[in-house]
């Protein structure tokens, strides 16, 4: 039985990663899929990245063993997470 519905507890062969905007190559960190959601747009296979550190920031995809990079998206804005608060929930 899955943990996830949508098949994320496989490996998975492309990653996403992410760096600020016009940051250098060393810059970018592995988007963890927990942070992500699988979803269909348009019938094409998506996926959406959630609690990225950065407010302007470029994406890409890449092969899990590293010998498939692409470059860097376009930059993209972020909407920072929500605070959580124990007591009451996000604010």
């Amino acid at each position: 039985v899955k943990a996830r519905k949508d098949d994320l507890d496989r490996d998975h062969p492309v990653v996403v990663d992410v760096r600020p905007y016009g940051g250098e190559d060393d810059e970018y960190t592995q988007v963890q899929v927990e942070d992500s959601v699988y979803v269909e747009i348009d019938g094409k296979p998506m996926r959406l990245v959630y609690n990225i550190k950065y407010l302007h920031c470029e994406f890409r995809a890449r092969n899990s063993s590293m010998n498939e990079v692409s470059a860097a998206s376009v930059p993209a804005f972020t909407v920072p997470p929500k605070l959580h608060q124990a007591a009451s929930g996000p604010v």
